[in-house]
């Protein structure tokens, strides 16, 4: 495979961060590494089939989600180039998929066989660096997940919502951000409907809380913004 052509990817990918070119290449022409090429909306790992392994983005974007046994659907996280999904599962062990991954258009993913096994990170720096990075992508994914399960546990859309903007707010340093979801995607990551939560946006818009246009947000009145999360 031409790893020049992916070197964007490679280069802000945190699993290779630190790394040389060529080191970064020593690794992935060791192997084993799988690649595939994927059209738009096209599934790339269904709940209940084996793990593929680790997929690094190489190019495109892909959507995680997970849906219930009434049908709904709810988003776990959105993935650009450079980022990985599935590493918490080969570390955990877990070979049976629980989540849907879907390409949001043309897409292509490079999938490793990682963690390395602790027999081959003795005396081998690449590796052992290479696993350390994988850590701190975990321990980073981790601190997400947690932020999501705080919002999704507020009792009402409104606090949902606002508990999610005031971290983008923070995220971003301004009360003018872009938020990385769509309405439907919003929705789905909220664990709400996504009818209601346009409501609840238009009455927080006229209320002055705050004003918006697609994905672009302005908080306007950030206090009460807090009260609602309370």
């Amino acid at each position: 495979m031409d790893w020049h052509r992916y070197e964007s990817a490679l280069t802000s990918s945190g699993l290779f961060q630190g790394f040389e070119p060529k080191e970064r290449e020593v690794i992935l022409n060791r192997g084993p590494v799988r690649s595939g090429w994927y059209q738009r909306e096209e599934l790339v790992q269904r709940t209940g089939e084996p793990v593929r392994g680790v997929g690094l983005v190489l190019e495109g974007n892909v959507e995680i989600s997970r849906v219930s046994l009434s049908g709904r659907r709810s988003l776990i996280a959105n993935l650009g180039q450079g980022e990985l999904f599935g590493e918490g599962l080969a570390c955990a062990g877990v070979a049976i998929s629980p989540v849907d991954v879907w390409t949001l258009g043309h897409a292509v993913i490079l999938f490793l066989d990682l963690p390395p096994a602790a027999a081959d990170i003795v005396g081998d720096p690449l590796r052992a660096r290479l696993t350390n990075n994988l850590l701190r992508i975990m321990g980073q994914k981790t601190l997400m997940i947690s932020e999501q399960l705080d919002i999704l546990s507020r009792g009402s859309i409104r606090s949902k919502l606002a508990l999610y903007l005031l971290r983008r707010m923070e995220a971003a340093g301004s009360g003018l951000f872009t938020i990385p979801l769509n309405r439907n995607d919003l929705a789905a990551y909220l664990g709400v409907d996504r009818s209601a939560l346009s409501r609840v946006l238009s009455g927080m818009a006229s209320l002055g809380v705050l004003s918006y246009r697609k994905n672009v947000f302005e908080v306007l009145d950030p206090e009460t913004l807090e009260e609602w999360v309370d």
